[in-house]
């Protein structure tokens, strides 16, 4: 059976969300090559804060990756397991793994295209 990111959509505040940790569970199955690297970039203990760097890429190294991305995110230095997973999942949406994505997910072309123009139309 194939993987249907559909099925793991949640509801936060009554609109659709794709939890961080199935996003990196799709990319482990799309890109078995794929190599998350981490960084701190700063801390601050009296403030309680810290910012990541999490850079993706595809192979063995960074540098000579043909499909990479990064991203930075800022929280609670006492919440940093969860700050580093929000950016591995920032770098997932770059790689095609998001909420939007998971709502198209078996969805016809056509729907798709019909849903779009409406949504055009609505904002116009």
């Amino acid at each position: 059976m194939a993987y249907n990111p559909r099925e793991h959509l949640i509801q936060i505040q009554n609109r659709p969300f794709y939890p961080a940790g199935w996003r990196l569970y799709e990319l482990s199955i799309k890109h078995p090559g794929a190599n998350f690297d981490s960084e701190i970039l700063f801390l601050d203990a009296e403030k309680n804060l810290v910012v990541v760097k999490v850079r993706l890429y595809l192979g063995v190294d960074y540098a000579t990756s043909e499909r990479k991305t990064e991203a930075v995110k800022s929280g609670k230095l006492s919440e940093l397991d969860k700050v580093e997973t929000s950016a591995k999942a920032r770098c997932c949406r770059d790689f095609g793994i998001s909420t939007e994505s998971a709502l198209e997910y078996g969805r016809p072309t056509s729907m798709r295209e019909a849903e779009r123009a409406r949504e055009r139309k609505e904002n116009t």
